[in-house]
Order: structure tokens, then sequence, then C-alpha cells
């Protein structure tokens, strides 16, 4: 989001050495900041000393941005602007910005040198919602079963680094996969065959599916479970439908 600022001179003199202080609240990316005429810069906390701070790309928690100018001519407005993105886990719901402006020169109103800016935070929301299906209840000892995997983004957002984990028991083995969209790798942990398949990226209404093609065990075997999960980046406000199994019964000659 943006913030922007216009200093007045209403007058009737020139104003020298001025020095504006915005505070910020919660934790930003400062992406951008642009005022011709003023010189920037961060000073950390109270108690901890100021120093000099880069200010475009530094992450700003409950600091002060100094912003001085030698003077500003009667009339005269001042504009800074500032482009801020607030991480996507804040420190609280609401996104509070204080301004505060100072000048050697005689202010005879200084009832309007300061400003608070209070912004609700929203953030970003993707509902994962998983379902797992067999191509059959049953499978005979050494024929072939497909599982489809489906992911779901309910939305209202996109999703990002989407992480998809399946884990099959290694007496299934693993034969073929088709994952278009996703980059995935396979590897055995204890008795278990574990698929792993990522994607940067899954917009609000869309699905991104995969077909795990295994063999069944040539002698008789406990059922074929697939367990399934689905995270993201983005947080998620229902956890109930990120899990998934399917079992299918191995058949004996």
């Amino acid at each position: 989001f943006s913030l922007n600022l216009d200093v007045d001179n209403a007058g009737p003199d020139d104003a020298e050495g001025l020095s504006l202080l915005i505070t910020m609240a919660p934790r930003l990316a400062m992406e951008r900041l642009s005022g011709e005429g003023w010189a920037c810069r961060a000073l950390e906390p109270l108690g901890e000393g100021n120093r000099a701070e880069d200010v475009e790309g530094a992450l700003v928690s409950d600091l002060l941005l100094e912003c001085t100018r030698a003077r500003l001519a009667a009339g005269q407005t001042a504009p800074i602007a500032l482009d801020l993105l607030a991480e996507t886990e804040a420190v609280s719901n609401v996104i509070a910005s204080g301004v505060a402006l100072f000048s050697r020169s005689f202010d005879p109103d200084p009832v309007n040198n300061g400003s608070t800016l209070n912004l609700p935070f929203i953030q970003a929301q993707a509902d994962l919602a998983l379902a797992l299906t067999a191509d059959s209840d049953t499978v005979p000892a050494g024929g072939t079963l497909n599982h489809t995997i489906q992911v779901d983004n309910l939305g209202p957002d996109a999703a990002e680094n989407v992480l998809l984990v399946g884990a099959l028991p290694k007496a299934a083995a693993f034969s073929a996969l088709s994952a278009e969209g996703w980059d995935c790798q396979s590897a055995e942990e204890g008795s278990n065959l574990v698929v792993t398949c990522a994607r940067a990226r899954l917009e609000s209404g869309q699905r991104a599916s995969l077909v795990l093609e295994v063999r069944a065990p040539l002698q008789a075997a406990e059922p074929i479970t697939l367990l399934a999960s689905a995270t993201s980046d983005t947080f998620d406000p229902d956890l109930t439908n990120d899990l998934g199994e399917v079992r299918t019964t191995v058949q004996t000659n």
C-alpha cells in the first residue's frame, strides 16, 4: 500500500530546518520512498540508539523514519510518498502510522503538525481443499492402480508455494506419475514411499491435479493406503480439508 504525505507551509514566512518523523508500528517492508528536496533515513527504536539505516528495502518495526529539508517557502507544498508492503504474518491486525512535523521557525498553529493513520490489516487467505480417489476399490495382486490427487484453491486469494506430500507403502511399487505444473520428487522413508510435489502458485478458483500410478504387490498384502496433505505459505482458514486418505484392497489369486 502507499502512504502519501503533503507538508504545506501556510506562511506567512518561509520555514527553516524542517524535520518530519514518521512512525511505523507493524513489520513493514519499505519498497520505495520518494520526496524531492527531502533527505530521509531510518532511526532505530528508542533505547537502542539512533543509527542511520538504508531505508529502501529495509524492514521497519516500531521505527522512526526521519526526513529533513533545509527550507520550505511560504505557500509551498513538499510531498513524500512511501510504498510499503506488510509482512504475511503481521504482529497486529492494525497498521498504524504516525507523523509529526517540526521546524526551527516559529509555528503559530502547531495543532496541525501531526497526524495518525490506522488501517485494518487484511491477511491474504487461500483455502486449499484436497481430494483423493482411486480408480478401483480393489486391485488384483500385481495389478496397476491409479490414484488421482486434486488440490483446489477455494480462495479468496492465491496460494503461494504450494506443497503436496503423499505417502504409500513401499510394497506398492511406484511406476508412473503425471503431474503437469508440479515439480515432484520421490524417496523411501522407512516403510513408506513418499512423493513430494511443489508449485510456486495456485490461483484462487484454480485446480491442480496429478495421477500417481502404482503396482500392487504380487503376494498377499495389507490394503494399499495413500495418505496426502496439501499446504502453502499463504494462510489457510480451514485446515480440515487439507488431508486425505484412500484405501484399496489387494486381491490375491
